[in-house]
């Protein structure tokens, strides 16, 4: 009685130390995540500071978020026609507003495939 007694507290305590060792080993991942999240924004940082040294790109940077432009510049204003229609209709356009007879024979000359 008293082996099988100690049998069971010795399983206890291993399946606990076993519990242990794999919230452990969580947590252990998740620092390693956390630290290769840091070196990659650590990555990204660096990166960036090294495009503040380069010229162009602080030049660049002011163009579009400022509006800059250099004295002897012209600026010319480029605007999307939103009321632009096409030339022609598309035959599949034209499809659906033709009679069915007409439809039928375009299909069995075998222009239209459905």
């Amino acid at each position: 009685m008293f082996l099988l007694f100690l049998i069971f507290w010795l399983g206890n305590g291993l399946l606990n130390l076993n519990m242990q060792k794999d919230e452990v080993e969580k947590e252990l991942k998740a620092y390693e995540e956390r630290s290769a999240e840091a070196e990659k924004s650590n990555e990204n940082i660096s990166k960036f500071l090294k495009y503040f040294e380069n010229q162009s790109f602080l030049e660049r940077e002011a163009r579009l978020k400022y509006n800059y432009k250099k004295p002897d510049e012209e600026v010319a204003f480029v605007y999307e026609d939103i009321n632009s229609q096409t030339a022609s209709q598309s035959f599949q356009d034209m499809l659906n507003s033709m009679p069915n007879w007409k439809k039928w024979w375009y299909w069995t000359a075998g222009v239209v495939q459905w």
